[in-house]
This record gives structure tokens, C-alpha cells and sequence, in this order.
């Protein structure tokens, strides 16, 4: 084994540590954080790079259902740490010029974001909540200049997360609650 082999065996949390820290809340944040980096460079990127990359057009409607999932994500880990939409809004200060595309700047905050909840999660520090104010405040600010390049409203967005999920002919949970056969089934997407 390489040196850098036997670092990493020696220096990797172990799973069962993970676990016997690991408590509901936490479980919780961790699923939101990780949902809102797989939304942003998983899915809403992905799309619009595929897009372009293979000289299509791209799908508005796919872009719609993604800044809803992020959305779903976002509200998500502001109500398992007990932070507002509105208090984000007012923590990201955005008073300099944007020197990046926003889906740059929304796949480098979710990273971010990943990354505080990583260290509150795994490395049981406590939750750098300033920061994960801050960061979903910036996500907020990308996300409104991703709506208006593609004129899509962020209800809009809502309201074809809920119809996917909850109300529409196919939604995922018709029932009214998670489970992970709904999950695995994805009857939205029949």
C-alpha cells in the first residue's frame, strides 16, 4: 500500500462513527445538502451543458422541474435549521459585481453549503449557521438570475414541484408521504 493509501486508511472517519453521531436532525441536513448539490450539478447543469454540448435546444421544462427540486432541497434545510428564506435573502450581500455565470456561482455555493453541513454532520462541529444562512441567501440570488435568463418564475417552479410530486396524474407521492418504493418508482416520470 502507497503511503498515501495508508494515510487514507488511517485517517477516514469510519462509517460507524459516522453513524453513532449521526442523529435525526443531522441525518436530515446532510439529505437537503446533498439533494441540493446533486439538483445543481447533477441536474440543472447537466442540462444545460448536455444542451450545448450536443447542439440542442434546451429543454424549458426540465430546467422548471430542477429549480423545483432545488427549491424542495433549499426550503428543506432552512426548516431543519430553523432558518427563514427571508433571513438568507438579507445575509447574502451581493453588493459587488457578479464575476461569474450564476450556474457557476450556484454550483460553487452548493459545494459550499455541502461542505458546512459535511463538518456539522461528520466531523460533529457545530453548525456554522451564519454560513448556511449566507450561502442559501446566495443560492436565492443565483436562482432569481436563473428564472428570469430562461423567464420562468420561481412559483411557477413551486407550483410544477408540487404538481410532480403531490397532485399531479403521476405524482411520485399521491399518497401524501415519503417512501422508498415512491422514491424508487418515480411515478412522475412514467
Amino acid at each position: 500500500m502507497s503511503e498515501f493509501e495508508q494515510m487514507v486508511t488511517a485517517l477516514v472517519k469510519p462509517g460507524d462513527k459516522i453513524i453513532e453521531a449521526l442523529s435525526p436532525a443531522k441525518a436530515h441536513l446532510m439529505h437537503m445538502a446533498v439533494g441540493i448539490s446533486g439538483e445543481v450539478t447533477g441536474e440543472l447543469l447537466d442540462e444545460i451543458y448536455s444542451a450545448d454540448m450536443l447542439g440542442r435546444s434546451i429543454d424549458k421544462d426540465n430546467i422548471i422541474e430542477e429549480l423545483g427540486d432545488i427549491e424542495f432541497f433549499m426550503e428543506g434545510l432552512r426548516q431543519g435549521a430553523g432558518i427563514t428564506r427571508v433571513e438568507c435573502q438579507m445575509a447574502y450581500r451581493h453588493d459587488e459585481p457578479i464575476a461569474v455565470v450564476p450556474l457557476i456561482g450556484l454550483n460553487v455555493i452548493s459545494g459550499q453549503l455541502l461542505d458546512l453541513i459535511k463538518k456539522h454532520v461528520i466531523y460533529g462541529k457545530e453548525l456554522d449557521r451564519a454560513g448556511v444562512v449566507e450561502r442559501l441567501g446566495a443560492m436565492d440570488f443565483y436562482l432569481k438570475q436563473i428564472y428570469a435568463e430562461f423567464y420562468i418564475t420561481r412559483e411557477h417552479a413551486l407550483e410544477k414541484n408540487v404538481e410532480k410530486l403531490l397532485k399531479g396524474k403521476n405524482a411520485r407521492y399521491a399518497a401524501g408521504a415519503y417512501s422508498d418504493k415512491a422514491a424508487q418508482d418515480r411515478a412522475d416520470k412514467q
